[in-house]
């Protein structure tokens, strides 16, 4: 029978949560011992003779452990809509602090916003705010499938408003990571985002609805207890990034108050002491266990 553990932990120097997840397990097994065996054998002149110790096996079941650890960024954001700068007879960004300078790609080259770039866009997204790192610590290989829900029923932040799954360049594909987006699921490529090192690199981002992205996670633990080689296919490490794209909707587009179509998104600043950060949506995760290739015996 497999069982789900899950164990959640909250880093408060960065505000970063851990997600500890094991899937299957196994409890030790007591075989009786058999008896020891004894024969009298007379060997007869000129002989030979033979004799015979039957010889027993038993194998254990192969047990597959998958051990997923998730952490994240804060995974906070800020709809920027400006404030008048008289200095400049212009519109500039009301939040300018770390990470929120830092606005949606394509609005910058991954480098913070300068005066009168990102306002009235999503901001804090500097490769850490936004990030997630599935590690595998299992012995079997594990597909994961990541997605986005915006809002509920899109109702918190209206339904121009596009949560997306970015993910480097470098990592697709024939990439460190392999990862490729599901069938029907829009991309587009090469937008600059911040990764986890602070480095601006070229993104390829998927919108759509359900999974957008896929990816198989290989193993660290081979089945004898060793450490997988730094040598295979794919990395057991893999890091995503979220992108937010559209405006919430403050008015409805037909000119009703159609209520299912506007936001309801506090715009209290959140302070100190204060808690005014609304929840706008989920990142979803889907873990499939794998275990190993079926082998088929070769008949000759």
């Amino acid at each position: 029978m497999k069982k789900f553990v899950k164990e959640t932990s909250k880093k408060l120097a960065t505000g970063a949560l851990a997600v500890l997840a094991t899937i299957g397990g196994a409890s030790a097994v007591t075989i009786d011992p058999l008896p020891n065996g004894t024969s009298d054998i007379t060997i007869s002149d000129p002989g030979p003779d033979n004799g015979n110790i039957p010889v027993y096996g038993f194998q254990t079941k192969k047990d597959f452990v998958y051990e997923l650890n998730v952490s994240w960024g804060a995974m906070k954001f800020v709809f920027d809509r400006g404030v008048y700068d008289p200095g400049t007879d212009a519109l500039t960004k009301r939040v300018t602090n770390t990470p929120w300078n830092f606005c949606e790609a394509g609005v910058t080259d991954g480098t913070a916003a300068t005066t009168g770039v990102g306002v009235g866009k999503w901001c804090g997204f500097d490769g850490d705010n936004n990030h997630v790192t599935v590690v595998n610590k299992g012995n079997g290989n594990v597909q994961l499938g990541v997605g986005c829900t915006e809002g509920i029923t899109e109702q918190t932040l209206g339904s121009d408003v596009d949560m997306q799954i970015a993910i480097a360049n470098a990592d697709m594909g024939s990439g460190a990571d392999g990862w490729a987006f599901s069938e029907g699921a829009s991309t587009t490529n090469n937008k600059y985002m911040k990764n986890t090192a602070g480095t601006p690199v070229l993104m390829t981002i998927a919108s759509g609805t359900g999974t957008a992205a896929t990816t198989t996670i290989q193993k660290y633990m081979n089945l004898d207890g060793t450490v997988v080689s730094s040598g295979q296919d794919r990395a057991n490490e893999v890091v995503f990034y979220l992108n937010i794209t559209g405006t919430p909707q403050q008015t409805a587009t037909d000119g009703t108050a159609n209520s299912s179509e506007l936001d309801t998104i506090d715009e209290n600043t959140p302070s100190v002491g204060g808690n005014y950060w609304e929840k706008i949506g989920d990142i979803n995760l889907t873990f499939t266990p794998s275990g190993d290739s079926p082998r088929t015996p070769s008949v000759s």
